[in-house]
């Protein structure tokens, strides 16, 4: 399977979300996701000393600079948006 369809499939299943399929993560999870992993390594860990990790804490700094900090009115926007497909 090439690169291209495989990066469809991927596309289908998130857009799909956990809707049609349990095991499927959706958008908000893997945002979550991102949001724990980023709070986990930017404590003071052993793993900041890893060129990759101390790459994604100021990727996600960079991040946290541009959007601030999510709140719960934010989580209400999206959904909102979520419902109207904007």
């Amino acid at each position: 399977m090439s690169a291209k369809v495989r990066l469809k499939k991927l596309e289908q299943l998130l857009l799909d979300g956990p809707r049609r399929n349990e095991n499927v993560l959706s958008v908000e999870g893997l945002l979550d996701l991102l949001v724990g992993l980023y709070t986990e390594c930017s404590r003071d860990s052993p793993l900041r000393r890893d060129r990759l990790v101390s790459d994604f804490l100021e990727w996600g700094e960079e991040e946290e600079e541009v959007w601030g900090r999510v709140r719960g009115p934010d989580w209400e926007f999206c959904r909102i948006v979520a419902w109207f497909g904007l």
